[in-house]
């Protein structure tokens, strides 16, 4: 429909009417003068209102039609006769000049020329039937003469300057044409550097390939189901195929860790969602891309993240993505289960309703949902998953389709998690036990009451039946069973050393961060396992569960989510000794006298640092803050020297670009750098640590190193 044609066949019809109406009234005062008759104005209702009632019957019938200027054209001349026959001045001839203004609203030089040889005949027709009469001589013929001469004038006029608008139009038209069509190039080129980008997100995140498309596709559907403009559903398209382009910014060796991450590292996970916002916040062409990755994992309850936003607060685009990627991760097959059935779908969406969703939202994608418009798109087939212990390759739809035993329960077998019962688990530990050796973990889920209070005992048994999965999944002989509704015995045959014990504890904890990182359902779960060796035939199982016992509640000292041995304990105690430094070095920074300063010779940047922040401290400095960052190695000893010092390098070209012009910096032992932070408050010091820790692992190229750091506000001591 070519809305302007609509526009000038109204301004046409407003138009006549208006000169019609004037004609009307014009007439009526002559009748009232007694200049006209009545009869002369019925007639003229007739030869000059019908036909516009007329065209004004077939402009409500099609507004757009071309044809309509014609009738109007035909319905005027029929008026313009009528009052060039009958009128009482020679002046009647300008009636078709206000046709002429109106008409060049269509720009058509062809109807501009037709029209006026058609009024150029007429008047001269009528000049003719004057001079028939006797009423126009020689002598008097001067009016004629303006008469035609206005008239050609007008319409030749007219003629020429619509021509030349057609013709300066026709040019705008084709460069309008070239520039849509280079528009739609680019816009092409646009949508192909999109996908690139998506599908290099795919090949990093082998568990979610797809997963950008999907819920793209999803977020359209319930963009059209709120009555948003085409326009805005094919942006919103396009913010939601890059929602998860952050991942790019998050290090290789951070992504593809074989080993279990560390807070620091599944914190810098999360951001993700700063990251990605930072790099679409300047593109032009899709003026608010960076807004669907920036706050899609906010919440309706303000217990999101990265901002905490929270209802009205939150981006309708953000809010739209946010429940998509939720439900492709429900509709997902995962490492640790199949995808969740349309009925535990929608009663999740509807238990959610108004804390993660925004309420109304959830209403249009539930509706939608119901009536078939959303339909759960099938996966992409995933890629091969890491190498488990034992070397073969295992694939998530392997792990879910190929448990340890058969799918049906018996009296061995636990009812919910189909792994050995207590009962029949122990039996077969401790047959083991009396000519085999090996490592016997206790896995205990963190706070399951807790979870099966808050969240229900649905959750609480999807967290129950995630843990036996990924127990399930490991790569050596075990003996697995449920010994306590939170926790699980796995005994792993014929392993005598915690190398081979560690790697498979960190990749649990790598699946399980992945879980978390990917379904939000289940960011509560978390683990804590101890661990306890029986490298001879004849150990005794109670002592074994015990030991295990005990690691398991000294990782619970230090935090949820946590692994401990019972018999080594070098991790902790570098731990330990880091603190204990971290605390020697703020000791020092309070200290007035020189005889710490033996002990770091080798460190000279070190010895001027401390004596510029005494100084500080001694000054009533109000902030300052105190960060020292370690690097380790699991393979302490093994460490040559050359690799040590690379690495110390990579955390030094981290630090320095982090730090403002008054901020200090020392190295201040072989493992250790010790950064001072000026005027800054304490919860801004995580924004640095951060910055820090995410150069470290984009440079360094020795996956066994590691970092992670102690901070602290030095605060002036009273004697």
């Amino acid at each position: 429909m070519d809305t302007g044609i609509r526009k000038i066949n109204r301004s046409m019809m407003v138009g006549w009417t208006v000169i019609v109406l004037v004609l009307f009234i014009t007439y009526i005062g002559e009748v009232l003068k007694g200049v006209r008759s009545a009869e002369y104005v019925l007639v003229f209702c007739v030869f000059t209102i019908l036909p516009n009632i007329i065209c004004h019957l077939l402009f409500h019938k099609n507004s757009d039609s071309q044809n309509l200027k014609l009738w109007i054209v035909v319905g005027y001349f029929v008026m313009y006769l009528f009052s060039l026959l009958t009128g009482s001045t020679n002046l009647i001839f300008t009636y078709i000049l206000p046709l002429l203004s109106l008409l060049i609203l269509y720009h058509e030089p062809k109807l501009i020329l037709c029209t006026g040889v058609a009024s150029l005949l007429v008047n001269l027709c009528f000049i003719a039937m004057q001079a028939a009469r006797g009423e126009l001589t020689l002598e008097n013929s001067k009016e004629a003469e303006i008469q035609i001469a206005l008239i050609v004038l007008c319409f030749g006029g007219c003629y020429v300057g619509s021509k030349l608008y057609k013709q300066i139009n026709e040019q705008n038209s084709l460069f309008m044409e070239q520039l849509q069509e280079k528009t739609r190039q680019n816009e092409q080129m646009t949508l192909q550097t999109i996908m690139t980008i998506v599908n290099t997100l795919d090949a990093k995140d082998r568990y979610t390939k797809g997963h950008s498309q999907r819920v793209s596709e999803y977020s359209v559907q319930i963009a059209k189901g709120m009555g948003m403009s085409e326009a805005d559903v094919e942006q919103i398209r396009y913010i939601a195929l890059l929602h998860d382009i952050g991942k790019i910014g998050i290090p290789d060796s951070i992504l593809n860790k074989s080993g279990r991450l560390t807070k620091e590292e599944f914190s810098l996970m999360k951001n993700h969602t700063i990251v990605g916002g930072d790099i679409l916040k300047d593109i032009s062409a899709l003026p608010e891309a960076d807004i669907g990755a920036r706050y899609h994992h906010e919440r309706y309850d303000g217990k999101g993240y990265p901002q905490g936003l929270k209802m009205g607060e939150i981006p309708m685009i953000a809010r739209i993505i946010g429940i998509a990627d939720s439900f492709d991760a429900m509709t997902s097959n995962r490492v640790y289960r199949k995808r969740l059935s349309d009925e535990a779908v929608i009663e999740e969406i509807k238990r959610c309703r108004g804390s993660q969703f925004d309420p109304q939202v959830a209403d249009v994608f539930l509706r939608l949902f119901k009536e078939g418009q959303i339909r759960v798109i099938s996966e992409d087939v995933y890629l091969p998953s890491e190498t488990s212990v034992s070397g073969t390759e295992l694939s998530p739809g392997q792990i879910l389709a190929d448990p340890l035993w058969s799918g049906k329960a018996d009296e061995r077998m636990d009812e919910l998690t189909l792994v050995y019962n207590k009962e029949y688990g122990e039996e077969k530990l401790d047959e083991y036990l009396q000519t085999g050796s090996g490592c016997l973990m206790l896995v205990d889920i963190d706070a399951l009451r807790e979870t099966n209070r808050q969240l229900g005992f649905i959750m609480g048994d999807l967290f129950i039946t995630i843990v036996a999965r990924l127990l399930k999944t490991i790569g050596t002989e075990t003996i697995l069973y449920r010994c306590e509704g939170d926790e699980f015995i796995c005994f792993l045959c014929n392993v005598a050393y915690r190398e081979p014990v560690e790697a498979i504890i960190n990749n649990l904890y790598r699946q399980l961060d992945m879980i978390k990182a990917e379904d939000r359902v289940l960011e509560d779960l978390t683990i804590t396992v101890g661990a306890a060796m029986s490298k001879v035939a004849g150990g005794n199982r109670k002592a074994l569960v015990e030991r295990a016992r005990k690691g398991v509640y000294y990782s619970k000292q230090t935090g949820r989510n946590r692994f401990w041995m019972y018999e080594e304990q070098a991790e902790e105690m570098q731990r330990d000794l880091t603190r204990r430094d971290f605390d020697r070095v703020l000791e020092i920074l309070h200290r007035e006298d020189d005889g710490w300063k033996e002990y770091f010779a080798g460190y000279p940047e070190f010895a001027l640092l401390v004596e510029r922040v005494q100084k500080l401290v001694q000054e009533g400095f109000h902030r300052i803050q105190i960060v020292m960052f370690t690097i380790a190695s699991p393979e302490e000893d093994a460490v040559k020297i050359k690799d040590q010092e690379v690495v110390m390098g990579y955390l030094e070209e981290a630090v320095r670009p982090a730090l403002q012009v008054r901020d200090m910096t020392a190295m201040i032992s072989t493992f250790q750098r010790l950064v001072v932070l000026m005027d800054m408050p304490p919860e801004n010091v995580r924004l640095v640590t951060d910055q820090v820790i995410v150069s470290f692992y984009r440079q360094n190229k020795y996956p066994n190193f590691r970092i992670f750091f102690d901070a602290a506000e030095l605060i002036k001591r009273e004697n």
